[in-house]
C-alpha cells in the first residue's frame, strides 16, 4: 500500500491511498487542491507512470522527497503555493520528460541543484518566491575552478519560453552573472523572463539583445545591475510589452531609440541613476499605459509629446530635476485615470486650466515644486480625485483663493488645501489622509476575531465581515477568501485587478488588500472595501427578520427609490462597458452584488468573475467555449453562457434585465411562475 501524503487528518490520507497494481501503476495524472496539510511521502516515487502531478494551493510542508526523481515519465510538476522547505531534489534532472516545473511560493533554500541541460524538453520554469541562492548547480561544486563554468546553461533549453526566478537571492557575482546572461541569451523561444528581486550584479551584457524576438516580458528590477541600457534591444525586442528595470544602479541617458519598442505597455526605469533629458521619442510608444521614471537624475522639461500618449493611465516623474512649466498637453490627457506624480522637481508657472480634462484621475501630486498663481476653477471638474497633494513646501507662490471644488470621495484634498490657506497647526485634522496598511492580525482585531456577530454575508469565494480600522475608527467591509475553493485565488486577482483602473460613484471602492499568513502559517488573503451601511439590494428586496423569517414589513423600497437604484446600476454598467480604457464585463450582476450607502445610492461590487473585454475576446477566439460564463449565478447568467457562448456586454445587459424584473415584480428568476417560456 502506498500513502501519498502524511496528514493529521486520516480521512484525507485514506482518500489518497493507492494499492500496488496495474491500475495504480498506470495512474497518469494526479491533481489535489483540497487545502491539505502534511508532508509528501517518499512513496510518490512508486507511481512511475505518472505524467502530471499538481498539488498547488495546499499546505504541504517539509522537504520534497528525492524519490520524485524516479518519475521519469513526469511531464508536469506543480508544487507551487505550499510550504515545502529544504532544497530542490538534486536528482530532479532524471525527470528527462519534464515540460513544466512550477515550485513557486514555497520556502525552498539552497542552490538550483539540477542541470537543465539534461531537461531538454523544459518549456516553463517557475521557482519564484523562495529562498534560493547562487547560480551554480551543486554537482559543479567539486570543480577546482568555477570561472570556466557559465553557471546553469539555460541556453541549451531550446524549448524554454517561460522562466520566472523572481524574489530569491540568486546571483553569485559580476563575472558569473555575466556568463549566466550570455548563456540565457541563447534561448531562442523565450517569451517571459522574470529575474526581479534577486542579487544579480554587474553590467547587463549587450548579448541580451539576442533574446528571442518573441520576448514579451522582461523583468530585472530590484537587483544590483549597473551600466547603461544595453544597445540593440530596440531592434530585436519588437514584441516586448513589459520592461521593468527599477531599483538597480543603471546610469547614463535613456536612449532615444527605446521609442522603437512600440508594443510596450509598461516601462519602469525608476529608482536608478539615469540622467539627461527624457527622450521625446517615448511618445512613439502609443500603447504605453504605465511609465515610471521617478527617483533618477533626469533634467530638462517634460516633453510636450507626452500629450500624444492616448492610452497612458499612470505617469510618475517625481524626485528628479525637471524644470519649466507643466505642459498643458499633458494636463489634457484624459486617459490618465490612476496617477500623475510630478512631485519633488523644479517645475514653475501655474497649474494649466486644462487640468479639468482629468475627470477620472485618482491621484495628482504636484508638491515640492516652484509653482505659482491661482488654482484654476477647472480643477473642480476632477470629480474622481482621491488624493491631491499641493503642499506649500516648495510651492510658496501658489496662492489665491481655493476654487469651489466638488470632490465626493477625497479627504486628502481638503487636508492638503487647508495647509495652503491657513497657518500651520499642531492639532490633528479630522480629515487627515487615511492610509490603510493591514495585516492578518490587524484584520483579526478589527473584526472581533472574524466573529459571526460581524458577519455581513457569504459567497462562493469568501465571507464578508464588518470591521473597524484606522485611527478614526473607519467602518470597512472585509472579504476573507476561501483559498481552498477552486477559483478563489483567480477571483482575488480579478478583484484586485479590475477596480485598479476604474473609478465611478456607482462602483464599490476597494481600499486595500491583504496577502499574508495566519497564525498557523496558512495563506491568508482578504479584500477591504468601503462599508455600505444599508447592505445589499437583495436584503431590501427579500428582508429577513432576526428570527430568520421573511418579513416584508422590515424594509420597503418605494417605486422612486427602486427607479433610482436601477439608474445607478445602469450608470455603472455604462461606465464599465463604454468608458474604461479596456471594457470590463462584470459577469455576475445580481442584487446581492449591489450595495447601498446611507443615501440608498447603489454601488456595484464583487468583481471576482469580471473580465477585460480584450482578454475575453482573445480567449474565446482561441476556444469558442467559455467556462467563465458558467460560473455566473443561475437565473441571472445569460442562457447562451450555459451553451458555451463567448462573454459579451450583452450578457451583463441580460443580467440587468433580470435584475429589473426582480426589483419591480418582487419575484426571483427561479420562481415557479417563470415556466414554459414566461
Amino acid at each position: 500500500m502506498i500513502t501519498l501524503l502524511h496528514s493529521p487528518f486520516p480521512a484525507f490520507a485514506a482518500a489518497f491511498t493507492f494499492f500496488n497494481g496495474t491500475e495504480t501503476d498506470r495512474l497518469a495524472l494526479l491533481a489535489i487542491k483540497a487545502r491539505l496539510v502534511g508532508s509528501l511521502s517518499p512513496h510518490i516515487g512508486n507511481l512511475t507512470f505518472l505524467s502530471g502531478l499538481n498539488l498547488e494551493l495546499n499546505h504541504f510542508h517539509n522537504v520534497i522527497p528525492q524519490e520524485i526523481g524516479h518519475l521519469f515519465r513526469l511531464k508536469y510538476l506543480n508544487l507551487s503555493n505550499n510550504s515545502f522547505s529544504g532544497e530542490i531534489p538534486s536528482n530532479l534532472s532524471a525527470c528527462s520528460s519534464l515540460i513544466w516545473l512550477r515550485l513557486g511560493f514555497n520556502k525552498l533554500i539552497g542552490k538550483i541543484p539540477f542541470h537543465p541541460g539534461s531537461l531538454q524538453k523544459l518549456e516553463r520554469v517557475q521557482l519564484h518566491y523562495n529562498n534560493l541562492s547562487g547560480l551554480l548547480p551543486s554537482s559543479l561544486g567539486n570543480l577546482s575552478s568555477v570561472k570556466s563554468v557559465s553557471g546553469i546553461d539555460f541556453g541549451g533549453l531550446t524549448s524554454l519560453w517561460w522562466l520566472v526566478l523572481a524574489s530569491n537571492s540568486l546571483g553569485t557575482g559580476e563575472a558569473d552573472d555575466l556568463n549566466f546572461f550570455n548563456s540565457l541569451s541563447r534561448c531562442r523561444n523565450l517569451q517571459i523572463l522574470d529575474l526581479s528581486d534577486n542579487q544579480f550584479g554587474g553590467v547587463l551584457p549587450n548579448s541580451i539583445s539576442n533574446f528571442s524576438k518573441q520576448l514579451v516580458s522582461l523583468r530585472v528590477g530590484r537587483n544590483q545591475l549597473s551600466g547603461s541600457i544595453p544597445s540593440g534591444i530596440e531592434n530585436n525586442f519588437v514584441n516586448l510589452t513589459e520592461l521593468t528595470m527599477e531599483k538597480n544602479n543603471f546610469s547614463g541617458s535613456i536612449p532615444a531609440i527605446i521609442g522603437n519598442l512600440w508594443m510596450l505597455r509598461r516601462l519602469d526605469l525608476s529608482e536608478n541613476e539615469f540622467s539627461g533629458l527624457i527622450p521625446s521619442s517615448l511618445a512613439n510608444i502609443t500603447q504605453l499605459y504605465a511609465l515610471y521614471l521617478q527617483n533618477n537624475r533626469l533634467t530638462g522639461t517634460i516633453p510636450l509629446s507626452f500629450g500624444n500618449l492616448s492610452y497612458l493611465q499612470e505617469l510618475d516623474l517625481s524626485q528628479n530635476h525637471h524644470n519649466g512649466t507643466i505642459p498643458k498637453q499633458l494636463m489634457s490627457q484624459s486617459s490618465l485615470t490612476i496617477s500623475l506624480n510630478l512631485a519633488h522637481n523644479q517645475l514653475t508657472g501655474s497649474l494649466p486650466s486644462e487640468v479639468g480634462a482629468l475627470k477620472n484621475l485618482g491621484n495628482l501630486d504636484l508638491s515640492k515644486n516652484k509653482l505659482s498663481g491661482e488654482l484654476p476653477s477647472s480643477l473642480g471638474s476632477c470629480v474622481s480625485l482621491e488624493h491631491l497633494h499641493l503642499e506649500v513646501a516648495g510651492n510658496q507662490k501658489l496662492c489665491g483663493g481655493v476654487p469651489e471644488l466638488e470632490f465626493p470621495a477625497c479627504i486628502a484634498i481638503i487636508w492638503q488645501l487647508r495647509k495652503m490657506k491657513a497657518k500651520p497647526s499642531t492639532d490633528a485634522s479630522p480629515t487627515k489622509e487615511f492610509h490603510l496598511k493591514v495585516s492578518y492580525e490587524t484584520l483579526l482585531q478589527a473584526t472581533g476575531g472574524f466573529s459571526s456577530a460581524n458577519l455581513i454575508g457569504t459567497g462562493s469565494f469568501g465571507s464578508v465581515y464588518k470591521g473597524i480600522l484606522g485611527p478614526n475608527d473607519t467602518a470597512v467591509a472585509v472579504k476573507v477568501l476561501y483559498l481552498h475553493q477552486e477559483g478563489a485565488l483567480k477571483s482575488f486577482v480579478a478583484e484586485c485587478e479590475a477596480p485598479r483602473n476604474i473609478r465611478h460613484r456607482n462602483l464599490v471602492k476597494i481600499l486595500t488588500a491583504c496577502s499574508s499568513l495566519d497564525f498557523q502559517g496558512n495563506d491568508f488573503k482578504a479584500l477591504i472595501y468601503e462599508h455600505m451601511p444599508n447592505g445589499s439590494l437583495e436584503s431590501w428586496l427579500h428582508p429577513i427578520s432576526e428570527a430568520g423569517d421573511v418579513d416584508g414589513d422590515l424594509r420597503i423600497l418605494s417605486l422612486l427609490q427602486r427607479l433610482n437604484i436601477a439608474i445607478d446600476v445602469a450608470s455603472a454598467l455604462d461606465y464599465l462597458h463604454h468608458h474604461c480604457q479596456d471594457p470590463i464585463i462584470h459577469c455576475d450582476l445580481k442584487p446581492s452584488n449591489i450595495l447601498l450607502d446611507n443615501d440608498l445610492i447603489a454601488h456595484v461590487g464583487d468583481f471576482g468573475l469580471a473580465r477585460f473585454l480584450p482578454e475575453a475576446t482573445t480567449r474565446c477566439n482561441l476556444n469558442q467555449s467559455s467556462s467563465v460564463g458558467l460560473k455566473g449565478t443561475v437565473g441571472y447568467a445569460a442562457p447562451e453562457y450555459g451553451m458555451g457562448s463567448t462573454i459579451t456586454m450583452y450578457g451583463d445587459v441580460y443580467s440587468f434585465g433580470i435584475l429589473l424584473l426582480k426589483m419591480f415584480t418582487g419575484k426571483k428568476p427561479t420562481d415557479d411562475m417563470f415556466k414554459n417560456g414566461m
